[in-house]
């Protein structure tokens, strides 16, 4: 028994990486996971087999979060296998480095479709069924590039832009849908090595007061815990997880 047990949880963009984390840490605190890609479909089969494996339950769902049809196939796919979604991660991204003078018009189109029309398609598409159910959990991965513009002196501004928005819309969904009895918060990540499997392997960082990166597992707690009954007094907040980088 967790926290989260009976709880069917969506996070978007949980083939690898930190939402790969989100997925199995959600699982071990007992919800019932759709794992979803766009195009890593060995790496999303992977994050199944060790939340199964683990004694979870889990399915995977291919589904480009930018389409709107994907997304609605996505959110059937999910009510077919479980019945229903009480927790959505928005946690699907997708970053350009490309500098402020050398990216594209579709690069930023792109960015803008995965990072921001992605997180609202998912949302509306969940919300209906959690109104009338009157709970319901949302949780959007933002970033510190929302705060400070992103790391070193050619930041893309691009991926800060559509990092800024998701922590805007969190706060304006807040307001929209916590009298139906649906939480949103949002976790805005530091720079996170996602290859180190525990905080004292993490890379330096000279940038955050603990001296080093973060792990994709702190950033997983975090989510966890929004997720939580503990966090039922939590609405429309972000949670910086960046070692005190800018003391977010």
């Amino acid at each position: 028994m967790g926290p989260l047990d009976g709880q069917i949880a969506l996070v978007t963009g949980s083939s690898r990486g930190i939402g790969r984390d989100i997925a199995r840490r959600l699982a071990r605190d007992g919800a019932k996971v759709v794992v979803n890609h766009r195009d890593t479909a060995a790496e999303a089969e992977r994050t199944k087999a060790e939340i199964t494996a683990a004694g979870g339950s889990a399915i995977v769902v291919k589904a480009d979060v930018a389409q709107r049809s994907d997304v609605e196939r996505l959110q059937r796919s999910c009510v077919d296998a479980y019945g229903r979604v009480d927790i959505l991660v928005n946690n699907a991204s997708l970053l350009k480095t490309s500098s402020f003078l050398d990216i594209t018009d579709d690069e930023w189109d792109r960015v803008m479709a995965v990072n921001v029309r992605g997180m609202f398609l998912c949302s509306r598409a969940v919300l209906p069924s959690m109104i009338e159910r009157k709970r319901g959990v949302i949780v959007n991965v933002s970033s510190g590039a929302a705060f400070h513009g992103g790391p070193g002196t050619d930041p893309s501004p691009c991926y800060a832009a559509s990092k800024a928005a998701e922590i805007g819309f969190t706060y304006a969904l807040a307001r929209n849908v916590t009298r139906h009895g649906v939480r949103v918060n949002c976790v805005a990540p530091g720079q996170i090595d996602t290859q180190a499997a525990a905080p004292e392997l993490a890379r330096p960082n000279t940038e955050t007061l603990l001296g080093r990166k973060g792990v994709s597992a702190e950033v997983s707690a975090a989510v966890a815990f929004l997720c939580s009954p503990e966090a039922s007094f939590v609405i429309g907040q972000v949670i910086c997880v960046n070692g005190g980088h800018y003391l977010r």
